[in-house]
């Protein structure tokens, strides 16, 4: 198999060896390129850089197919699909910054995923979703969200110039889009 780099692209590969902390297959990739460049083989090549023959030939194809960028990157992956949509996850985040079901002081992650279940926002949630959904949101310290809430309905207001559910950035009509 033949590579041949442009000027360009040797000074590329040159600039990603020598500049900061990279990726080791990037740097492997380009080592492997920069070795087919000066007439190696694919199994010189990828012994060269401790690969074995198939790895550099392999390179070489993405190469000649896609140029330097495919050859040095992998494509992205599609990955999993999010368990929440932002509309469900919303809702959610407005259920938890008002007051919880009756007979309970606070929001707690299971009685979270329970309501949101019950009150069909969702169709099954798992205790886990939530926290990363809390997390995501910096509403982590429910207690401390629920004291604000508990003086906002009991009328002292003037204690908190913001709406309490300031941090929610969820985008809920009322509540984080007035601090913005």
């Amino acid at each position: 198999m033949q590579i041949r780099l442009s000027r360009q692209e040797r000074q590329q590969i040159d600039e990603l060896l020598s500049g900061g902390v990279q990726p080791v297959r990037v740097v492997i990739r380009a080592l492997v390129l920069r070795q087919m460049d000066d007439g190696r083989s694919t199994v010189e090549a990828g012994a060269g850089v401790g690969a074995s023959a198939k790895v550099a030939w392999a390179i070489g194809k993405r190469y000649l197919e896609g140029g330097l960028e495919r050859a040095l990157y992998d494509a992205p992956r599609p990955g999993q699909r999010p368990l929440l949509d932002a509309e469900q996850g919303q809702r959610i985040i407005a259920m938890v910054c008002g007051p919880p079901p009756a007979g309970r002081a606070r929001w707690t992650v299971r009685l979270i995923a329970h309501e949101a279940v019950k009150r069909k926002l969702v169709g099954h949630m798992a205790p886990e979703t939530v926290r990363i959904l809390l997390q995501s949101h910096d509403l982590t310290q429910l207690p401390q969200l629920r004291r604000q809430v508990l003086y906002l309905q009991r009328g002292y207001s003037e204690v908190f110039t913001t709406n309490p559910c300031i941090r929610c950035r969820s985008g809920v009509p009322g509540r984080a889009a007035e601090a913005r």
